[in-house]
């Protein structure tokens, strides 16, 4: 078996920076862009808040547009039962007078009969 021969890197022939900016990345870059991530959620969740209160406003919208239309109705319902309290009063007046009438009819028709019996002795057709 031939034994694998790896080279070991020397603390040398890696190149570290020296300072700051020779870093890919700088402290300073890291904060920037930490800030701007910052600012990003920030403004998502204004934007959020925003579009929640505004469907808030058009449900509390349609709320108040329901409950006029619930209102509007009861009103209606309510002078529906009126009128029909007053058909009902007029319906019941009219009754009334008929059932007096028809009862007056019948009693003249029985005070003719007994008076035709007197007079002509017999029933009348």
């Amino acid at each position: 078996m031939k034994k694998q021969v790896t080279k070991e890197i020397t603390k040398n022939k890696i190149q570290r920076p020296k300072s700051d900016h020779e870093l890919p990345v700088t402290k300073r870059l890291l904060d920037l862009t930490k800030q701007e991530l910052k600012s990003d959620i920030t403004t998502l969740r204004l934007e959020m808040k925003a579009g929640f209160n505004m469907f808030d406003a058009k449900i509390n919208d349609i709320k108040l547009d329901v409950t006029a239309q619930i209102s509007v109705l009861d009103t209606k319902i309510t002078k529906m039962m009126i009128l029909m309290e007053d058909q009902n009063d007029r319906n019941r007046a009219t009754l009334d007078a008929n059932t007096m009438v028809y009862e007056k009819i019948v009693d003249n028709d029985s005070r003719v009969e007994k008076l035709e019996e007197r007079v002509f002795g017999r029933k009348q057709r």
